[in-house]
């Protein structure tokens, strides 16, 4: 699990946990941030947004990073 809102993550991601009493479930570590507007809340979901893309991006880049490597044996 990663936090969108926050640029240092723990190598491995952040552990979701339960609460034994209440039963909900939780994020461990993440990153909480007051807003007082809806703006300010459109502002961090593009955020978040904007991050999500971020790793989707390095993620597809490294796919075809492989891939290329691997095609170029043949």
């Amino acid at each position: 699990m990663r936090d969108l809102l926050s640029k240092d993550n723990p190598k491995g991601g952040l552990n979701v946990r339960q609460n034994p009493k209440l039963g909900y479930f939780y994020v461990e570590g993440l990153k909480k941030v007051p807003v007082g507007s809806y703006a300010e809340i459109e502002k961090r979901m593009e955020q978040g947004t904007d991050a999500m893309c971020n790793v989707a991006i390095k993620h597809y880049d490294k796919i075809l990073n492989y891939t290329e490597k691997h095609e170029s044996c043949h």
